[in-house]
């Protein structure tokens, strides 16, 4: 696993809006029964995650775009949220509709974003890594034997990117 620094530079936002079915409803346990069947309509829903993704993944790309072009010209927190914002949709999305893969990935890049000092050309390479997996994933799909058979592979070589990022900037 990566060694990060101790203090992130930011954290993802987590954000629970107001909770207005609660609200009318009380505080109180919820029927088992009604679980079981909200559970059950979640598992038979049939939701193409491809296109979801790949738009994320698109907002994503053009937020790594954003930064290219415009580092050292606007604020590094704002930049770094442009890649940010599409990696958490990825990350909750992707477990959400059954690409567990996707969540991974994304989910170590958002640990990566949170820990860097600034965009420079080590980081945009290392979050252009991140950008062409999360890529080949949804293009293949996450069920690909192509990917099946190197998902260690693929957590082991994003991971050791971010080590020597680590390594070379201390962040």
């Amino acid at each position: 696993m990566i060694d990060y620094p101790r203090d992130r530079k930011r954290r993802a936002e987590i954000l629970f809006p107001p909770n207005a079915l609660k609200a009318k409803v009380g505080s109180g346990g919820i029927d088992e029964k009604l679980i079981v069947k909200a559970q059950k309509i979640i598992e038979e829903t049939k939701v193409d995650f491809l296109p979801i993704g790949q738009r994320y993944l698109k907002s994503l790309e053009e937020g790594l775009s954003t930064t290219k072009a415009n580092r050292g010209r606007m604020d590094e927190e704002a930049l770094i949220a442009t890649m940010l914002y599409p990696a958490m949709q990825l990350k909750a999305n992707g477990g959400m509709f059954g690409y567990p893969l996707v969540t991974a990935v994304a989910a170590r890049l958002i640990r990566f974003l949170e820990h860097i000092n600034d965009t420079n050309d080590d980081a945009l390479e290392v979050i252009n890594a991140y950008v062409e997996t999360l890529s080949a994933i949804l293009l293949m799909g996450e069920g690909n034997r192509n990917v099946v058979d190197h998902v260690a592979d693929i957590h082991v070589a994003l991971d050791e990117a971010c080590t020597r990022y680590f390594e070379k900037h201390g962040n």
